[in-house]
């Protein structure tokens, strides 16, 4: 049976020890590493292969993160804010859209919904 590789980065010390003691209990799971927030997290991430990174938010954003998301799309990023309150997950999912008897207002509409981000910037000038 495959194990899950947590990642555990920057966790307050009571946090840190409630997850290791559940990840203890459960063999499924297997704690890789303990980092600091000072750590290269992509670089620890890739060392240890990690599966999940567990983290907390210190004045962080969800692009904080999208280029370690980017570079492993099966990762999966939990952010804990409010003092362990409340945790964000971020993953990459693949999604998939069937459009049937398409019609031209609907395929532009589909084609021009590039998501929250918007429409990458274009350079007019060549």
């Amino acid at each position: 049976m495959p194990r899950i590789r947590l990642l555990m980065a920057g966790l307050p010390p009571l946090l840190r020890d409630v997850v290791s003691a559940l990840a203890a209990e459960e063999p499924r799971l297997h704690v890789v590493a303990r980092v600091g927030v000072e750590a290269d997290l992509e670089a620890v991430v890739e060392a240890h292969q990690a599966d999940i990174v567990m983290t907390r938010a210190v004045d962080s954003s969800p692009t904080d993160f999208e280029a370690l998301l980017l570079s492993r799309p099966r990762l999966r990023l939990f952010t804990v804010a409010e003092g362990g309150r409340v945790c964000y997950v971020d993953r990459l999912i693949p999604s998939r859209t069937v459009l049937r008897d398409v019609s031209p207002d609907e395929l532009m509409e589909a084609i021009l919904d590039v998501g929250p981000r918007g429409p990458a910037p274009v350079d007019d000038d060549g």
